[in-house]
């Protein structure tokens, strides 16, 4: 995941890489004073698994996996509802109640996240905050820009990433720093993964955090989204549905059960 900030824009962009190729989404209107929003994930036994989302007021989340990791100081704190592979209930709760990172955190505080050992979470705000969130250790971004991937920043320093995608979009950051949509696809494109390594980019998305507005792509073909989305019309509640029916017929390379 990258998130780029400058002129008054913040973009998060993401490539979703898997195997199993029949992501979902799922709209939850607004009501009262929860916030609207949209999450892209899984099925996990039988249970919703959310990855991603964005909320109308530009708060974004992303979860990575992780090296596994013990989460300190859980003692005593409740658990959110249920405990799923990816807490998806609590995310969705961090997208109806938060607006910010620091009210997502402060969320986060309050429940056990004993379950997060194998994973951590991006999060990314309008106003131009982000960080890498371990359960018990938040990096945050310092300067312009910040990149999540699958190893942690509790115990890797700068002069120790060997990451590869890091690596990418850390130089071509450096050379174009832009925050607009235009370098965010550049930069997914450069990064993404091909359907020989066994773990292929499904789709990209790049949010626009200050328009709340989101971009899908299909595959890892950033030439024109299939679909875009924008949080700050009305739109209702729907049940979760399967991503491939944002995708039309195309003409490129399919995945495999398509």
């Amino acid at each position: 995941g990258v998130v780029l900030t400058g002129d008054g824009s913040v973009i998060v962009g993401k490539n979703e890489d898997w195997y199993y190729p029949y992501t979902r989404y799922r709209f939850q209107a607004a009501e009262g004073e929860r916030h609207g929003y949209v999450v892209f994930g899984y099925w996990d036994d039988d249970e919703p698994a959310p990855e991603g989302g964005m909320n109308d007021q530009g708060l974004v989340f992303d979860g990575f996996f992780a090296p596994e990791h013990k989460v300190a100081g859980q003692e005593g704190k409740p658990l959110f509802q249920r405990l799923p592979l990816f807490q998806s209930d609590l995310f969705e709760e961090v997208l109806a109640t938060c607006a910010t990172v620091d009210e997502a955190l402060a969320l986060f505080d309050h429940y056990s996240l004993v379950g997060m050992t194998k994973w951590q979470v991006l999060l990314a705000d309008a106003q131009g905050n982000a960080v890498i969130f371990e359960g018990d250790f938040a990096y945050r971004m310092q300067g312009t820009w910040l990149v999540a991937t699958n190893f942690r920043r509790s115990n890797t320093s700068e002069d120790e990433i060997a990451c590869w995608y890091y690596l990418t979009a850390k130089e071509m950051i450096q050379d174009t720093p832009w925050a607009d949509e235009c370098n965010m696809r550049n930069i997914l494109a450069a990064t993404h993964r091909d359907l020989s390594t066994g773990f292929p980019t499904l789709h990209s998305l790049v949010y626009n955090l200050s328009e709340k507005t989101i971009d899908v792509y299909y595959f890892h073909d950033l030439s024109k989204p299939v679909a875009e989305l924008d949080l700050t019309e009305t739109f209702p509640s729907t049940e979760w549905d399967d991503m491939l029916g944002l995708f039309p017929e195309h003409p490129g390379e399919r995945l495999p059960g398509q």
